[in-house]
């Protein structure tokens, strides 16, 4: 209002000295309440006026509007003259204060209520640090993008909260999973393959019977220990698997030989002994020549048929071993029989003993088939060179008396072994493929 009306040439405070009283002309603006109002339009003097017309007109119009309050203008107030206890209680409107003029001293504390602000105007740099808290946040009011990432701990989930859909694929790794909360029905068919197993996790009781195939079980895997007794039958073992080393001592019986299984070359040096030969079994193709020594032949065992013509000669005979009733008529003396002279035909049947015969005497050829009976032949006498291929049947064998040495590798087939005979402790670590 100030700015732009006329001023009165005379005031107070421009030269008319205080308490002097003014006339009331329109263009003395200190005028006492209610005068304003007695003048008419026609007695304003006007004449003094410095404005325009128009300026005048719109001044008296303007004073026209406060024929009842005296009009103070802020031309005519001192700075600093109006202090607090001047003005009224609730005096002064939002109008009357200048924008950005109200500091953070002016304001009382709790003054600022909720219909003191506008909508959205209290930013985040507005709210102190841990100000907001539960009671101030309405239900489902928080979005994911006022999250911080990695600022919601384990506390603040509820238990259940976190579901199957909230969870990412790929986010669980094992350290995310309790002990033992894994249950057969958390885990899809086929799911569990051979790296998710350690070591040594499963036991007999997980195999279910029957589900280990052959294709299951690594070479060398199945021990002595894993079989049971009499678990392996003849029909599981190949051909050629089971050597002599698998053999205990004395577990080939006669029963477990076919016949002609057992050769020389399977027994040893003196293994077979005269309990072992049959009656008449050694014939006369089993002895080696000169085999048959004097101690061999029992008395009286050669006879004259036994003796080849002219095998019989002097030296073949002790001194005065031919008698005079050895001899035929016209019989001589040894001292008339030269060299060679007695001849077989000479002697007696039976005539001719074993003190007759030096040693060595009697040869293979001297022996009659069927002669050298088991009584004959001197223990160890038969060996392998004596006794011909084959010669030697299961019968022969006395029970027991075939060890591992006497075995050939290969020689124990699967048709030798009887069923059940072969027990888990008798298999090697790793020979059951």
């Amino acid at each position: 209002m100030t700015g732009s009306k006329a001023r009165p040439k005379q005031r107070a405070r421009n030269g008319v000295p205080l308490g002097t009283r003014m006339q009331p002309k329109v263009r003395n603006w200190d005028l006492i309440e209610g005068q304003l109002g007695d003048f008419e339009e026609e007695e304003l003097d006007i004449e003094d006026s410095e404005g325009t017309p128009d300026q005048d007109k719109e001044l008296l119009s303007e004073r026209r509007g406060h024929t009842s309050n005296a009009v103070i203008y802020t031309d005519d107030i001192v700075d600093q003259a109006i202090t607090h206890k001047k003005i009224a209680n609730f005096s002064i409107d939002g109008e009357k204060i200048k924008p950005l003029s109200i500091e953070s001293g002016s304001v009382s504390n709790d003054a600022i209520q909720t219909r003191n602000l506008q909508n959205a105007s209290v930013t985040s740099p507005k709210i102190a640090a841990e100000a907001v808290e539960n009671r101030h946040i309405s239900g489902n009011e928080i979005a994911g993008d006022k999250l911080r990432d990695r600022s919601i701990a384990g506390a603040k989930l509820m238990n259940g909260s976190v579901t199957s859909e909230k969870l990412a694929d790929g986010t669980i790794d094992s350290l995310k999973i309790a002990e033992g909360s894994i249950r057969a029905n958390h885990l899809q068919k086929q799911s569990i393959s051979t790296e998710h197993l350690q070591d040594q996790t499963i036991t007999g009781f997980k195999i279910r019977s029957g589900a280990i195939e052959t294709s299951n079980v690594a070479n060398g895997a199945i021990t002595t220990a894993k079989l049971d007794d009499q678990s392996v039958v003849a029909r599981k073992i190949r051909n050629h698997a089971v050597g002599s080393e698998h053999l205990q001592d004395h577990a080939i019986t006669s029963s477990h030989l076919t016949d002609g299984a057992v050769d020389s070359r399977n027994l040893s040096d003196h293994a077979v002994t005269t309990s072992k030969l049959a009656a008449e079994s050694v014939g006369t193709d089993k002895l080696a020549n000169e085999s048959v020594t004097t101690d061999k032949l029992a008395d009286q065992c050669v006879t004259s048929e036994k003796l080849r013509e002219a095998i019989v000669a002097s030296r073949h005979l002790t001194r005065e071993a031919v008698t005079t009733d050895k001899l035929a008529t016209g019989s001589v003396t040894k001292n008339i029989l030269g060299s060679e002279a007695v001849e077989s035909a000479a002697l007696a049947s039976g005539s001719v003993q074993g003190r007759h015969l030096t040693f060595s005497a009697v040869m293979n050829h001297h022996l009659a088939p069927m002669v050298v009976t088991p009584d004959k032949i001197a223990a160890g006498a038969v060996n392998g060179r004596t006794l011909a291929d084959d010669a030697v049947g299961t019968n022969h064998l006395l029970r027991g008396s075939v060890n591992e040495s006497k075995l050939v590798r290969g020689a124990v087939t699967e048709h030798i072994l009887a069923d059940g005979s072969v027990s888990s402790d008798k298999l090697l670590n790793g020979s059951v493929t």
